[in-house]
């Protein structure tokens, strides 16, 4: 199996935790977060490649940047800050995840499923896709998703 890597580029993100988080990320505030992308392929291109690095680039980097720089990541129950931060006009997404805080953990279990999808479009041959997310230098959650036809 080949194995490719890319680092995506950093941003720079705001969130909090619900559900009465004890400690101090109960509060809102942001990371630069990190990602590297790993991608499975079984089955080379027709250019003797698995995927362009610059398609998942393309694909990868964009999405980040479009939904989730300079941006507050908000979860389905935090519907009361979402109202202020739309009156203020700031920029926020809601987690597409229901019911869940916005954790590294819950960020690369969600980034893995859509670049999964997205990437699968560009080779059929994808067995799965790990995704790294940094919170801090010394803090990573990674998650690997096999696609629908394997077990997670």
């Amino acid at each position: 199996m080949f194995v490719l890597k890319k680092k995506l580029k950093p941003t720079c993100t705001a969130h909090y935790l619900g559900k009465d988080f004890p400690r101090a990320c109960k509060n809102i505030h942001g990371h630069n977060y990190n990602y590297i992308i790993e991608v499975g392929i079984e089955e080379l291109n027709e250019y003797d490649m698995g995927i362009d690095f610059s398609h998942i680039k393309e694909v990868c980097d964009n999405w980040l940047q479009e939904h989730w720089d300079h941006t507050t990541i908000f979860s389905t129950f935090q519907w009361k800050a979402m109202s202020f931060w739309e009156e203020m006009g700031w920029k926020y997404e809601v987690f597409p995840m229901d019911d869940v805080n916005t954790t590294a953990e819950n960020m690369s279990y969600y980034l893995a499923h859509l670049f999964f999808d997205e990437l699968y479009k560009l080779n059929p041959s994808i067995k799965y896709v790990t995704m790294h997310v940094w919170e801090t230098e010394g803090s990573e959650a990674q998650y690997t998703y096999k696609g629908d036809n394997n077990a997670d």
